[in-house]
């Protein structure tokens, strides 16, 4: 059997700041950039903390990594930015807060997809209506 303890404490400060965005601990996340553990760390795709929460719909975590100073036009290497995490995943109270703090909805992805085409194509509508919303003059 697997000792936890020992296995959480053996964990690199950069993989208990992903697994607590993940999670959805709030914490953990906390306690983290409290040490100093720069808030744009990304993984070996180039997600950073702020992607996990969204990915699993921790809008408390993602609107906590933002005030920290987490990047909302962060770019992984597909040249997806948040917001496309939040689309994919169906969060739209995701999406609200990286329109309301200042998510680009001009960046194109390598595909050429900007996120409301990219919401357009996962037939994510409600979501497509909140883009509209905040593209409208």
């Amino acid at each position: 059997m697997v000792n936890i303890v020992a296995w959480i404490k053996g964990r690199s400060p950069e993989e208990r700041y992903f697994d607590g965005a993940r999670k959805g601990n709030l914490k953990a996340v906390g306690a983290l950039l409290a040490s100093g553990a720069p808030v744009d760390t990304a993984d070996r795709y180039g997600r950073t903390a702020l992607f996990l929460a969204l990915k699993y719909d921790h809008v408390h975590i993602a609107q906590s990594l933002l005030e920290a100073g987490a990047d909302p036009n962060h770019r992984m290497p597909n040249g997806k930015t948040p917001i496309f995490q939040a689309i994919r995943h169906g969060s739209l109270g995701g999406v609200r807060l990286l329109v309301e703090r200042g998510a680009d909805l001009t960046l194109r992805d390598e595909g050429g997809d900007t996120p409301y085409l990219y919401a357009k194509a996962l037939a994510r509508f409600q979501i497509c209506q909140e883009l509209e919303k905040a593209a409208a003059p």
